[in-house]
């Protein structure tokens, strides 16, 4: 699902959805467009994920911007 991951990174192309129908395979246990988005979407965190400039950012907009709630 990497090269689905991609295309989404890339931010070019508007449906994804149908993209993800080529992914679909009940052997690897994608079973539906979702699943292969869902797939897409763990990779695309992981990649973020390993960039320490994108991390940092992160970090400075939650510091700024951030609100926490907390409910029982």
């Amino acid at each position: 699902m990497e090269p689905l991951a991609q295309l989404i990174l890339e931010q070019k192309e508007t449906d994804v959805f149908s993209h993800a129908l080529q992914f679909v395979n009940k052997e690897k246990e994608v079973e539906s467009p979702e699943d292969a988005l869902h797939g897409a979407r763990d990779i695309i965190a992981e990649i973020i994920s390993e960039e320490a400039n994108v991390r940092e950012s992160l970090r400075q907009l939650f510091k700024t911007s951030a609100i926490i709630k907390a409910a029982l």
